[in-house]
């Protein structure tokens, strides 16, 4: 027995206006940011590793200073790709760059742990790509009213 999955989930998706489109498209779009982000990372944190190995700072709090150079970079990626998103979705925004930030952390932290090894900082970064990646959504709404309100300022202004 075979189950239609596109009829089945059409009512649900059309109800609560998503763009599937928008949402693998935006993932994608933040997984190769991810990647090279991830790419720039890795050797700037071996060159720093190298350069700062003798330095006491450094090797008191090197687990602290790699989480916050590895933390604002994840959120900058999730963000972008709820922008990117959003760009694509025209409507609702803020929900699918969330939703897209939400996917992307969620499935990137499920790739690099083990299926038991979820732990509080786990779940952490998946809010905060959640909620990223719907600020992204949400600068991508604010450039396109402010846009709006310039373009209606030009065409009453042309009159």
């Amino acid at each position: 027995m075979s189950v239609d999955w596109y009829n089945l989930l059409k009512p649900t998706i059309c109800e609560f206006n998503m763009d599937c489109k928008s949402l693998i498209a935006g993932s994608l779009a933040t997984l190769i940011i991810g990647l090279i982000n991830l790419a720039v990372f890795t050797l700037s944190s071996a060159y720093t590793g190298a350069y700062a190995a003798n330095i006491d700072f450094f090797i008191a709090y090197r687990s602290q200073i790699y989480f916050v150079f590895a933390f604002v970079p994840f959120c900058c990626t999730m963000g972008l790709g709820g922008y990117v998103t959003a760009l694509m979705a025209g409507q609702r925004e803020v929900l699918h760059g969330a939703i897209t930030g939400t996917l992307v952390g969620g499935l990137s932290l499920f790739s690099s742990t083990s299926v038991g090894d979820f732990s509080l900082t786990s779940v952490v970064l998946i809010v905060f790509s959640g909620i990223c990646g719907g600020v992204g959504g949400g600068v991508r709404e604010l450039v396109k009213k402010r846009t709006t309100k310039r373009q209606l300022r030009a065409e009453a202004t042309d009159c």
